[in-house]
């Protein structure tokens, strides 16, 4: 059994998970806000606490109501994810939106009604150069820290989380130079499998809160410390800031998610779903659901950067003579290995090395250029 011991506003209710009900629990992941859709609800089925896992859920029925009575269906799009149809659907601020969700086995689901606020304007989001302490240990970590700086708000009290997204270009270790299908042949283009770019949405969860402060000005709110560990840095790297600002309850909901995940560490670093959020089964009351369906008022800033220091840490391939004495067993390959792709030592010998070492598509990069980049 785990209790969740929080203080957190009384919106937002900690409830205690026993290894059995957390399993196949609801989890809604989606927001509305004032900027152009679509707008993307995301529903999965929780694991048990003790496997680590996203298990989408397909088939239901999604729709989007607002406070004039207006419904919008969305479309699953892919598996567990229902997006909005960008011209019928367009958030407006003051408006108020409500989710219903009704699941292939009948049940039914629905959040409160949650209005969209006046967005903040975004002044500017920049990075400094910062040296972290690894946690228990003497090693540090080396990279930019993010900042943004907003327009002071017209209301005293506002509420607002940041939801960050990085998008980096980088490069394999090695090129792709031959290509073996039964006979050793050039590689028609030795660097189209050689950059890619990557986009994650970056995990840590920022909240203001203007009530528990003196000053209702935001000035370098410390937002993600990228560093040098991964090749994010090595090449051009973006940050997309959202600025969303959202009522009480859903500033609550992420603040709680956030010291759940800085106190419990990687037991909750997958599912960070542990406090009632505002969505409730009606069709039986006494189902817990996870998640929150959130109407935010939006501002976004994106911003590129380039490392210019030392202090790389990432790990790299390495070619020996394992991988020069890979090379000549391919002429003992079976057609159903084929094509082994082949790659050179800095010698010129020949050699072959593991997909993730030549093809920079196996983390989950795209080889295609997005529309926002710039070089």
């Amino acid at each position: 059994m785990i209790f969740l011991l929080l203080w957190i506003n009384s919106c937002i209710e900690p409830f205690v998970l026993e290894n059995d009900s957390y399993d196949k629990l609801l989890v809604v992941d989606g927001n509305v806000h004032n900027g152009p859709g679509p707008y993307i609800i995301k529903l999965s089925t929780s694991a048990s606490i003790d496997r680590i896992s996203f298990l989408p859920l397909h088939g239901c029925l999604v729709e989007i109501m607002d406070n004039e009575g207006n419904s919008f269906v969305l479309t699953e799009t892919k598996t567990g994810q229902y997006e909005t149809d960008s011209i019928a659907l367009q958030g407006e601020v003051g408006k108020s939106y409500q989710l219903k969700i009704l699941t292939p086995e009948g049940k039914t689901y629905q959040s409160s009604f949650e209005t969209i606020k006046e967005p903040i304007a975004i002044d500017s989001v920049y990075a400094e150069y910062n040296e972290q302490t690894e946690f228990d240990t003497p090693f540090l970590r080396y990279g930019y820290q993010f900042y943004v700086d907003a327009a002071t708000p017209q209301s005293d009290t506002n509420f607002v989380i940041w939801q960050l997204t990085s998008t980096y270009k980088f490069h394999a270790d090695y090129r792709i130079f031959f290509f073996y299908d039964g006979v050793v042949k050039p590689f028609p283009n030795i660097d189209s499998l050689y950059y890619c770019y990557k986009t994650d949405r970056i995990p840590e969860i920022f909240t203001f809160n203007s009530k528990t402060l003196t000053s209702n000005e935001i000035k370098r709110k410390k937002l993600h410390f990228e560093d040098t560990r991964t090749k994010a840095l090595t090449m051009n790297y973006s940050l997309l800031v959202n600025q969303m600002v959202v009522n009480e309850g859903a500033h609550d909901y992420w603040k709680s998610l956030s010291e759940i995940n800085q106190s419990q560490g990687a037991v909750f670093a997958q599912q960070p779903y542990q406090v009632r959020g505002n969505i409730v089964c009606t069709s039986d009351t006494s189902e817990n659901v996870l998640g929150y369906f959130m109407a935010a008022g939006l501002s976004q800033k994106r911003i590129f950067v380039t490392w210019e220091y030392e202090h790389w840490d990432y790990s790299e391939c390495v070619i020996t003579d394992v991988e020069y004495m890979a090379y000549a067993d391919i002429f003992r390959s079976r057609p159903s290995q084929w094509p082994i792709l082949i790659t050179q030592g800095a010698t010129g010998g020949r050699a072959v090395v593991g997909d993730y070492c030549i093809d920079c598509r196996t983390i989950g990069a795209e080889l295609e250029k997005p529309s926002f980049w710039r070089d």
